[in-house]
């Protein structure tokens, strides 16, 4: 499962060939899409070079995303892990204290996100909560230093 965010790619396997065309995605706000044939998208990579860019840009922030997502499951807590995924829904833009996540995922879709059970995020987001780190207003807020300070001093197990 992955978050995407505007200006993101989906399903660039359909690629690789029909074994790969069955990907599906939840849009969880309103979004535009623009769909392109295989052919379509070949052709406008060649003739459009900064699309071309965008899309490798794209692919690789995505495969770096993966590789993090693996050495986490192997070396990282789940609570850690938990704090790494709030940290990075948070929006980007520049600012310090509490922001408010653009979407609120429920602790089902956390769970399967990070590979824990529900009853673990409910534990660790009821922590975060009383650590002053996260509210619930109805939608999710962190505090972002809050947040950052904890990923880093809970350092990568051996």
């Amino acid at each position: 499962m992955d978050y995407l965010a505007p200006g993101n790619f989906f399903d660039e396997k359909c690629l690789l060939g029909p074994r790969y065309q069955n990907q599906a995605a939840t849009s969880r706000s309103p979004v535009v899409v623009y769909a392109f044939r295989k052919s379509e998208l070949l052709d406008l990579m060649q003739r459009d070079r900064r699309f071309a860019e965008c899309l490798l840009k794209n692919l690789a922030l995505r495969l770096d995303r993966y590789e993090q997502a693996l050495t986490d499951f192997v070396a990282e807590r789940t609570e850690s892990r938990l704090a790494r995924l709030l940290s990075r829904l948070a929006p980007v833009r520049p600012g310090f204290g509490w922001v408010r996540l653009q979407f609120s995922p429920s602790n089902s879709e956390l769970a399967r996100t990070i590979g824990t059970t529900r009853w673990q995020i409910s534990h660790y987001m009821g922590r975060f909560q009383r650590l002053g780190w996260l509210q619930r207003r109805p939608d999710l807020w962190v505090h972002r230093e809050g947040l950052k300070e904890f990923v880093e001093s809970s350092g990568r197990r051996p």
